[in-house]
């Protein structure tokens, strides 16, 4: 049943909509928990909009994970 599943998404979807829907990784909510691996499709496809290199835009990623991360804990800690 769970591969009929994914052979309905992935007919459903083409490559293009899924490497698109890859930027959802850069949410907030989701950066934090996601990798490069999550997001790289999404750097390949927009990459000539892009000005840095990638592995500036992965730095940024990265950087931008810590910070809500340590934000989430600080939040977390001042509701206890």
């Amino acid at each position: 049943m769970l591969d009929e599943v994914i052979a309905d998404l992935v007919s459903r979807f083409c490559q293009h909509q899924r490497k698109s829907f890859a930027l959802t990784n850069l949410l907030p909510g989701k950066v934090v928990d996601s990798t490069w691996a999550d997001v790289e499709p999404a750097v390949l496809k927009y990459g000539t909009l892009l000005q840095p290199s990638q592995s500036v835009v992965k730095a940024e990623i990265h950087t931008l994970a810590a910070t809500l991360e340590k934000q989430a804990s600080i939040s977390y800690h001042s509701m206890r």
